[in-house]
C-alpha cells in the first residue's frame, strides 16, 4: 500500500503496481502484463512466463475465505463472521448490563474501602491492607472478559501501602458472578468494608460498542475460528432457551 496526494490535496491509499509500476491495481491485475502475456501465449504458449501467469489466476478463481473456508469470497465480505460480530456484539450489551447491576449490587463505587487479608508489602511482607476505589475501567468490561481465568482487571485501587513493586495502584477484577465470569477464583480475594453507589459509566456505555471495541472482537473472531465460534455460540443459545423453559 502507498499514498499519494490526488489533485484535490487529499492524501489517498492506493496500491502501486510491481509490473508497470501504476497506481491503481497490483500485479496480477496489470492489463500491460495481461497483454504482454497474451502476446508471449501466441508465440510460445509453454513458456515459464504463460504457466506462471494462468497458475497465478488459477489461485486466484478457487482462493477462498479464512474465516470460514468457503470459495468465492474473503474474509472482509465474508457474510458468516459478519454475523458472528453482529452476535458478539448483542452479547456485549446483555454483558454491561448485567455488570452494571453486578457492579451497583456489590457496592464497587468510586470511594469503595476494600479490604485485602493477604497482601505482598514493599519487603516482600504478607501483610492486611485497604485502599479506596479510584477508577472503573469501564472500557474493559465487556463479555469477552469471560475467557480471562482470574477476571479482567477493572478497578483501580489507591492501596494505603506500596506493593512489593513500590506502587501503590493496585487493579482487581469483579466478583464472582455465574453470569459474568466462570471461575470463582480471583487473582486478589478481597472484601468491601464500605461500599459506594457511585456507579456512573460513561454516555453510550449501554450501547453498541464502539469502533476500537468492534474491530477487536472481529480479530478475537479471526483468532478464535469459525468452527470454535460458532460451536460457543450454538452452546450459549442453548443455555438461554434452557433458562427460558425454567422462568417459564
Amino acid at each position: 500500500m502507498t499514498w499519494y496526494r490526488d489533485e484535490e490535496g487529499n492524501y489517498v491509499r492506493t496500491v502501486t503496481c510491481s509490473y508497470c509500476w501504476t497506481r491503481g491495481h497490483n500485479r496480477t491485475k496489470c492489463p500491460d502484463r495481461a497483454g504482454n502475456i497474451e502476446k508471449q501465449r501466441a508465440d510460445d504458449p509453454d513458456s515459464y512466463n504463460v504457466k506462471r501467469y494462468d497458475e497465478e489466476q488459477k489461485r486466484k478463481k478457487t482462493r477462498s475465505c479464512s474465516y470460514c473456508g468457503t470459495e468465492g469470497h474473503n474474509v472482509t465480505t465474508c457474510e458468516a463472521i459478519k454475523g458472528h460480530l453482529e452476535s458478539e456484539i448483542d452479547l456485549s450489551i446483555v454483558y454491561r448490563a448485567i455488570a452494571y447491576e453486578h457492579i451497583k449490587a456489590s457496592g464497587l463505587g468510586i470511594g469503595a474501602l476494600i479490604h485485602i487479608p493477604e497482601y505482598y508489602d514493599e519487603n516482600y511482607n504478607v501483610v492486611p491492607a485497604a485502599g479506596v476505589i479510584t477508577h472503573i475501567a469501564w472500557d474493559r468490561i465487556d463479555h469477552q472478559n469471560k475467557k480471562n481465568y482470574y477476571g479482567t482487571n477493572c478497578f483501580v485501587v489507591k492501596m494505603q501501602v506500596k506493593d512489593r513493586y513500590g506502587y501503590t495502584n493496585l487493579e482487581i477484577p469483579m466478583p464472582y458472578h455465574p453470569d459474568l465470569s466462570y471461575n470463582e477464583q480471583m487473582r486478589y480475594e478481597y472484601d468491601i468494608a464500605v461500599s459506594s453507589d457511585t456507579v456512573e459509566p460513561p454516555d453510550g456505555w449501554f450501547d453498541e460498542p464502539d469502533k476500537d471495541m468492534i474491530r477487536r472482537f472481529r480479530n478475537n473472531l479471526k483468532e478464535e475460528g469459525h468452527y470454535y465460534v460458532e460451536r460457543r455460540l450454538e452452546e450459549a443459545k442453548a443455555l438461554l432457551e434452557a433458562e427460558e423453559q425454567v422462568a417459564a
